[in-house]
């Protein structure tokens, strides 16, 4: 496939993901809930948080609020009451919901707390896109469509003539 049929691709395959995940917006509320309930390395089930049938009403629940109802100095790590440095963590990730309006809820985290949950979160997204195999395949027969030929470019083999000196 050429440079730019790939790219064209890549971007129409993210969007389609974005919108996928955005239908499924209450699941990162959920997943910190949980997150911030498990003590030490308690596992929970991601399975249980993610709705097949996703709400269309979804209500954003203010779970933050739990956790850290407002900024102040000496803040700590509402997970692990960590002191060091703290770091932003969007609720609803600002790539796929965008950033600087209602879905820009942050809560403060320390690195270690805010890598597990980030771990956790890119699980979550994992088995919801799985859920949606056939939606892959649609799009890349939808794309490709009667000019599949003209998008892939030549390939050698291992076995070609050698280059003449």
């Amino acid at each position: 496939m050429c440079v730019e049929c790939r790219n064209e691709l890549g971007n129409a395959t993210r969007e389609m993901e974005n919108q996928i995940l955005k239908d499924h917006k209450e699941c990162y509320e959920r997943i910190l809930v949980a997150f911030m309930r498990t003590q030490g390395t308690t596992p929970f089930s991601l399975s249980r948080l993610i709705a097949i049938k996703p709400d269309p009403g979804y209500v954003y629940h203010k779970s933050v609020v739990r956790y850290q109802p407002r900024i102040v100095e000496g803040m700590v790590c509402p997970k692990c009451k960590c002191e060091k440095k703290l770091t932003k963590h969007h609720v609803f990730k600002s790539a796929i919901f965008g950033k600087n309006g209602r879905n820009d809820i942050l809560i403060y985290l320390c690195r270690h707390c805010h890598d597990k949950l980030e771990i956790k979160i890119t699980e979550m997204e994992g088995l919801i896109l799985m859920q949606h195999k056939p939606a892959y395949v649609n799009l890349y027969t939808e794309f490709m469509g009667p000019t599949i030929g003209n998008c892939f470019s030549p390939t050698k083999s291992l076995g070609s003539k050698k280059a003449k000196s």
